[in-house]
């Protein structure tokens, strides 16, 4: 009699208390591509992807630094690109890019290029709630230095099928997306190019560069609001039914009495 009555209570409270979100470990790689020419085709050096195997690492680095000078035409370029665990549903990523290209007047052609990347692939078994906070220098985005970030829902066989965010990003972003049960890719890269022309009649040069550090964290939603009352509330309910039952037992002595 009295367990049928505190079942519907049990299905409330388990309803206000989710399953912790398990985040399983795909994989997590880096990369980075670095060119540099001085009055002649660019040198081009490309890291293979850096792969992380979380049951013995912790973090991934891929960087390289490239220079190439030519008379008085110089160009350096540098990448590199990381991630780091704490476990799977907390993680850092951090890239960064730089082209510097200097020549005097009457120079050979200079031209640098240089662009890392980081991804995550990962996959949860409930309803999670995914968020990020994203630092950069970079003020601005353009053809010659950006940042980019893309989330994605991935089908059963690894391709994109729901894109939460695909596009440039500078400054600070802070960013929230709640996830339901499946497989997922994030992917950060930064980008930066630049170059002089060939016989100019003034020095000519640049220094572009992009970085930024992302910290990502993975974790069940909060309970939602329900009709679960707080501890409070419940203290106050149990004196009231206490008082009622009082009461009755009072009323049912003098109607006994009556009798």
């Amino acid at each position: 009699m009295v367990a049928w009555k505190v079942l519907p209570l049990l299905a409330v409270l388990v309803a206000a208390c989710p399953a912790e979100a398990t985040v399983t470990f795909d994989v997590a790689r880096t990369s980075f591509q670095v060119r540099a020419g001085a009055g002649a085709l660019d040198t081009i050096r490309t890291s293979n992807d850096q792969l992380l195997n979380l049951g013995t690492d912790t973090q991934t680095t891929a960087s390289s630094d490239l220079t190439e000078e030519r008379f008085l035409a110089q160009v350096k370029t540098s990448a590199a690109g990381a991630i780091s665990f704490d476990r799977p549903d907390s993680a850092d990523f951090f890239l960064r890019t730089q082209v510097v290209t200097d020549a005097l007047a009457s120079q050979p052609a200079t031209h640098g290029l240089a662009s890392a990347s980081a991804y995550y692939r990962f996959s949860i078994d409930t309803e999670s709630t995914l968020s990020f906070t994203l630092f950069s220098a970079l003020a601005n985005t353009s053809a010659a230095t950006n940042l980019t970030l893309g989330l994605f829902g991935l089908d059963a066989f690894g391709r994109t099928e729901t894109t939460y965010r695909d596009g440039f990003v500078s400054g600070t972003v802070n960013a929230v997306y709640t996830l339901q049960p499946g497989d997922y890719s994030l992917m950060i890269a930064a980008f930066s190019e630049d170059s002089t022309p060939e016989n100019a009649p003034v020095a000519t040069g640049a220094s572009r560069s992009a970085g930024a550090n992302l910290s990502l964290t993975i974790s069940s939603p909060p309970p939602p609001t329900s009709p679960v009352p707080e501890p409070a509330t419940w203290a106050t309910m149990l004196v009231g039914f206490g008082a009622i039952g009082a009461v009755r037992r009072r009323t049912r002595r003098i109607a006994q009495k009556v009798a």
